[in-house]
């Protein structure tokens, strides 16, 4: 015969609390994130434009303030052209700043992960490649934008639009040759080598100048990246031999 045992379960009630402290300078703990940025190129000369070709890396300068409360989840975005690729990014202090390529086209940048402290600003930059730039579009432009899960009550001063002119420049070389290569004058030369211009008293030797421009371009389609330009030009002029002193 099998015996049962019966248990008794006895409840036990802690007076327990958990305090939290909204630490807020602002009733809705609002953030208030601005951003301050310029689009530098590579190489030593400042130039108003992007010479296709010429350029191959930009650099996005960008700083991130926040006068606000603490921004949770901060973020940075960035949208340009698929003209242009993401290589890296520098920052000048250590703050835990992260970059991501979100699509060909977007990268989010995170900064202060879990959160941007109040009255603190981080700077940042992002290098993009430039040299498979087409220059079908007369600028190229980068948008920024800044976020945060705070509310926020000025979002006017939470984007950038960056932009730089596009042009193609060009290497010239000019060459010329002249024939004669000299010019000899004197009652001993033979006149057949002059030339008696129509109501001029004067004789007349002819120069022939001829030059050769060559110009080089780069262009980026499918099949060329370098694409060389050559004309070519005439000129004749006639020197006038009066008042020529033999000796001077």
């Amino acid at each position: 015969m099998n015996s049962m045992r019966s248990f008794e379960v006895c409840t036990f009630t802690f007076p327990f609390q958990t305090w939290f402290e909204k630490n807020c300078l602002s009733d809705d703990c609002a953030a208030d994130l601005r951003l301050h940025g310029k689009l530098l190129l590579s190489g030593l000369h400042i130039r108003p434009h992007l010479a296709l070709g010429g350029v191959r890396n930009v650099s996005l300068n960008v700083t991130i303030s926040n006068t606000g409360d603490d921004a949770y989840d901060t973020n940075i975005y960035f949208n340009f052209s698929r003209e242009v690729f993401y290589i890296n990014f520098w920052q000048k202090e250590e703050k835990g700043i992260s970059c991501g390529l979100i699509d060909l086209e977007f990268l989010k940048c995170s900064v202060g992960f879990p959160f941007m402290r109040a009255q603190s600003k981080y700077h940042l930059a992002i290098i993009f490649d430039t040299s498979q730039v087409s220059g079908q579009n007369d600028t190229l432009q980068f948008l920024v934008q800044a976020k945060s899960a705070n509310p926020e009550h000025k979002l006017s001063d939470n984007s950038l639009d960056l932009s730089i002119p596009l042009i193609h420049e060009t290497d010239t070389t000019i060459t010329g040759v002249v024939t004669p290569g000299s010019f000899v004058y004197g009652n001993s030369i033979d006149a057949s080598r002059f030339v008696q211009l129509e109501d001029m008293k004067c004789n007349f030797q002819p120069l022939n100048l001829t030059f050769q421009v060559l110009q080089v371009y780069r262009t980026y389609s499918f099949y060329f990246y370098l694409f060389p330009y050559i004309s070519s030009f005439h000129c004749l002029f006639f020197l006038s031999l009066c008042g020529v002193v033999p000796g001077h």
